[in-house]
């Protein structure tokens, strides 16, 4: 990839960068190349740029495509390759959900239930209303029982629910 540097258009805010964040589409890995599972490349690339800005080896408007930014990129795919294909590390979920449980907003728990914050109000929005009638439904599980979520990463969960 031949990239000189990336070029941001206008200014970004943080809420905006970070909302940016949670819209890109990492893309999807062909069948052919073994069970279908999320790249990383996009947010990782990104989370690298933010290094450098952090440190003022870049700004927001210009970021040098240089050995730095490549070698921060690959250590982290690198952390996230080792945890990516495990198949008990999370549930499908819709992007609305999955938003949600990012947010601390509804967790699915070592009980194989929904639970769901309590700052959640019905009157706010169809949406907060439809997040509240999660809390006690069973969670869809696989099958397989080799490929049910992880009881540690679901208590981590569970314990980050906003109260």
């Amino acid at each position: 990839l031949a990239i000189p540097h990336i070029r941001f258009s206008t200014p970004v805010t943080l809420d905006l960068a970070i909302e940016r964040l949670y819209d890109l589409h990492p893309g999807i890995t062909p069948v052919e190349e073994g069970a279908p599972h999320e790249r990383p490349h996009k947010p990782l690339l990104l989370l690298a740029a933010l290094d450098l800005i952090d440190e003022g080896k870049a700004t927001p408007d210009r970021i040098p495509w240089c050995q730095d930014l490549r070698d921060r990129f690959t250590d982290r795919f690198l952390q996230v390759r080792k945890h990516n294909d495990h198949p008990t590390n999370g549930l499908a979920l819709c992007k609305n959900h999955h938003w949600a449980m990012d947010r601390n907003l509804i967790a699915p728990c070592p009980d194989h239930h929904w639970h769901v914050s309590k700052i959640l109000d019905p009157r706010r929005s169809n949406g907060e209303k439809e997040l509240i009638e999660l809390s006690g439904k069973s969670l869809l599980l696989p099958q397989d029982e080799a490929f049910h979520p992880d009881a540690e990463g679901l208590k981590w969960r569970c314990e980050q629910l906003i109260a």
